[in-house]
């Protein structure tokens, strides 16, 4: 527990010290705000290449299936 409390006091005075420091404080808003972008691009990016998978996943499973049903060897796949 002592631990935590020396966790709190230290995020709590680095608050202090940013606040009493406008231009400290909008560099610290800046770099928070990138981090932010950042992780909402990467977790973008993730979403849309998963989408982009499982469609491509749907299109050959179409394909084999169109190509068993009709007979066609589908070992070439």
């Amino acid at each position: 527990m002592a631990n935590k409390n020396e966790y709190i006091d230290e995020a709590y005075n680095t608050l202090v010290n940013l606040s009493a420091d406008e231009q400290k404080r909008l560099e610290y808003e800046a770099r928070e705000k990138a981090i932010r972008d950042y992780n909402a691009a990467i977790s973008y990016a993730q979403k849309q290449g998963l989408k982009q998978g499982i469609e491509i996943g749907w299109h050959f499973r179409l394909i084999l299936y169109i190509k068993l049903r009709s007979g066609d060897n589908a070992s070439r796949f």
